[in-house]
């Protein structure tokens, strides 16, 4: 049985687990005819362009440094 100290303690923890973990924006979707959409996601305040594959990996919690992502280097005049 469980208290409600031990309940405390589990939400605690997923609160904690919740912001551990990095959040993932998709910034844009790209299609093109015959080829897989490639996204443009906000990581940590780095954008990236990656594929479906990779997206997924992202939102299972792997790193973009962990799968040799490289972030976007923006030009001076856009």
């Amino acid at each position: 049985m469980s208290t409600p100290t031990s309940r405390q303690v589990k939400k605690r923890q997923a609160v904690a687990d919740a912001l551990n973990r990095h959040k993932i924006f998709v910034s844009s979707r790209r299609f093109k005819a015959g080829e897989e959409p490639t996204y443009r996601v906000i990581v940590a305040n780095e954008a990236y362009i990656v594929g479906q594959r990779t997206l997924d990996q992202l939102h299972k919690g792997y790193r973009p440094a962990e799968l040799g992502l490289e972030p976007l280097r923006e030009e001076a005049g856009e």
